[in-house]
Formats: structure tokens, C-alpha cells, sequence
């Protein structure tokens, strides 16, 4: 090899350290102070889904809530948390709901044992609420919403949507 050879070697080799070297310092930068919505640089909604049609519960366990479950593929190179918006109108007259997120089956540690909706809290207009997820891994993943009626009475929830925020 040749000084030219060796030398354009080189600085290609320097090039591509500098490059890799930089995406993962992005990745890696000192996030205190930050909310997980600003870190969100890249995000994608993934799913917004008016369903239409009313189902209703009376389970005292946790179970799907029908449409509310999305897949999406968390991007970078490091585990970041994902942000989950929810907004449904919910009819449950005298009765108190349980909602919680699940990413992969795993109920995640925002929800902790659930987001309770105390019926004199509940309207058949809008009821919002949003979860923030424990740090996902690059890859391949699914969203669940469940739900479950606290005290047994009869509960529905008509249009209904989840939105998914991920790196």
C-alpha cells in the first residue's frame, strides 16, 4: 500500500467512527430535566381509532378493551419510553372503572395497579387520560389497553381512540 492508499484508509476509518460515535452521544445525552414528550423527537402516531360500536363489561377482572390494541416498532438504539394517549366516552352509571397499559403483556409500572374513573367523574362525552411507559427496547412491540369494573355494575365505552408516541 501506498502513503495515499493508507492515508485515504484512514480517514475513512476516522469518518465512520466519528459518524457511529455520534449517534450513539445523541442517543446517550444527559436526559435530566427532560419530559419524556421532548425527548419524543421522532414521533409517530400509530394508531387513532374511533370505534363505533359500544361494547360494555361487568368483569371484575382485567380484559382487553376492544380496538385498543396497537403494534408499533420502537426506533434508536437504546430502550426509550413510549407515551400512550387514550380518549373514550364511557357510560358506567354508579360504577367504578379500572384502566391499565400493558406493553408486550406487561402491565407497565405508570399504571401501577390501573387508572381508577370513579363514576361521578365519568361522562358520556370525553374522558382522556395518558400513560407513560417503562423504558422499551428497539424493536418490535404491542400496546394494550384492559379494563375491568371495580364494584361489578355494568359499564360501556362507545368511540374510543389510542394514540401510541415512540422514538
Amino acid at each position: 500500500m501506498n502513503k495515499i492508499t493508507i492515508g485515504i484508509s484512514g480517514a475513512v476509518l476516522l469518518a465512520i467512527g466519528l459518524l457511529v460515535g455520534g449517534i450513539v452521544y445523541a442517543q446517550a445525552i444527559d436526559r435530566s430535566g427532560e419530559t419524556i414528550v421532548g425527548r419524543l423527537d421522532y414521533t409517530e402516531v400509530h394508531h387513532d381509532q374511533s370505534a363505533s360500536l359500544d361494547v360494555c363489561t361487568t368483569s371484575t377482572t382485567y380484559e382487553d378493551v376492544p380496538g385498543m390494541e396497537e403494534s408499533f416498532t420502537q426506533g434508536g438504539i437504546f430502550s426509550n419510553e413510549i407515551y400512550a394517549a387514550f380518549t373514550a366516552q364511557i357510560d358506567a352509571p354508579g360504577g367504578n372503572l379500572d384502566f391499565r397499559f400493558l406493553v408486550d403483556g406487561l402491565t407497565q409500572s405508570g399504571s401501577g395497579s390501573g387508572v381508577v374513573l370513579k363514576s361521578s367523574a365519568l361522562n358520556s362525552t370525553n374522558n382522556s387520560w395518558n400513560f407513560i411507559s417503562d423504558a422499551v427496547s428497539p424493536g418490535a412491540h404491542t400496546a394494550t389497553l384492559q379494563w375491568r369494573v371495580i364494584d361489578g355494575v355494568q359499564a360501556c365505552i362507545g368511540s374510543r381512540s389510542m394514540i401510541i408516541h415512540h422514538r
